[in-house]
């Protein structure tokens, strides 16, 4: 099961994340270079009440230069 769907699964099931959940989840997006839904992933938290925190912002900002490094290539 893929951390998506187990990401998912938890949620539905009334598990409600943390900055450490969100944080996970967005690195491990960047480790399978699907960057550009990083910026998705860290408005969902901040949306769902969640305060981003330094480690949060930083995968922010590293799916931004992988997503802008991929458009100059």
């Amino acid at each position: 099961m893929n951390v998506l769907l187990q990401a998912a699964t938890a949620y539905s099931n009334g598990v409600k994340p943390d900055v450490v959940t969100y944080t996970t989840l967005m690195k491990a997006l960047i480790r399978v270079d699907k960057f550009h839904k990083v910026p998705v992933v860290y408005e969902e938290m901040i949306l769902s009440g969640c305060t981003p925190d330094k480690k949060a912002r930083a995968m922010l900002r590293s799916a931004l230069r992988y997503m802008k490094q991929a458009v100059k290539s």
